[in-house]
């Protein structure tokens, strides 16, 4: 995954910057600079999807924000290239899962912290009206999980775990009891719409994960943040987790 992040940069780079090399002039609307730079702040509405036929009960989704730069390359007047770098904090439920032998319902609400590097290009049919297309590069930089059990023989528990990125820095021999670990890469795709006021540009865009959460070492899935238990065989089970997000911005451009 580093590699694929220094890759998103070297294309962003060539897409804004190694057009000023080449000879060949390209029609940029008069009224725009060629490049522009903003800020942007966005809601988000995250889900998780998840590989298991027999789950209780689907995640359910929660609301979050994200904040960060933007920059656009207007690079001719029916398409433009976009790169932002953003703080975002993705908040979902997964209001049960499957029951343990002693038929314990457990609640898992999850805090995300994480960096993230979106790189679109759009498309304009029509004046103002653009389509997005692109990928995006995120890392779980830390997070927090509350997992409240219940039962019919047994009182309400709460318990309050920190969620860390699985590296091969952590020695899981030792990791604390209230530590929780996640795969921190999430590579995806992302699509969506925007309008063009001006100095104001707005965005709705859906993103969609490609990277398992569960994908980690063997040694560390033991302390797996998205472990079921799978009544069938008695193990643990850590099935496909993926990320799902709408996301609804708003872009101030200084020039």
């Amino acid at each position: 995954m580093k590699k694929l992040a220094v890759l998103f940069v070297l294309i962003w780079t060539y897409a804004v910057y190694g057009q000023e090399s080449g000879t060949t002039s390209v029609s940029v609307p008069s009224s725009l600079p060629k490049f522009q730079f903003g800020i942007k702040v966005s809601g988000t509405n995250t889900n998780v999807s998840i590989d298991l036929n027999n789950l209780n009960e689907y995640p359910k989704e929660g609301w979050g924000y994200e904040a960060g730069l933007m920059t656009r390359h207007n690079f001719l007047e029916w398409m433009r290239f976009y790169g932002s770098l953003d703080y975002a904090r993705k908040n979902f439920t997964i209001p049960d899962r499957l029951p343990s032998v002693n038929d314990i319902k457990e609640r898992v609400e999850v805090l995300a912290q994480m960096f993230k590097f979106n790189l679109d290009v759009e498309f304009l049919p029509i004046e103002g009206l653009g389509l997005h297309v692109g990928p995006y590069l995120s890392y779980w930089q830390a997070g927090e999980a509350v997992i409240t059990r219940s039962g019919d023989n047994i009182p309400t528990e709460v318990e309050n775990f920190e969620i860390q990125a699985a590296s091969a820095e952590i020695d899981v021999n030792n990791l604390p009891d209230n530590v929780l670990l996640v795969n921190p890469w999430d590579f995806g795709i992302t699509g969506g719409l925007s309008y063009d006021l001006g100095k104001i540009f707005v965005e709705a865009k859906y993103e969609i994960g490609l990277s398992d959460l569960n994908n980690m070492a063997q040694s560390a899935r033991d302390s797996g943040l998205f472990k079921f238990n799978d009544n069938n065989s008695g193990n643990a089970d850590l099935p496909p987790i993926k990320f799902r997000t709408l996301t609804i911005g708003i872009t101030y451009w200084f020039n």
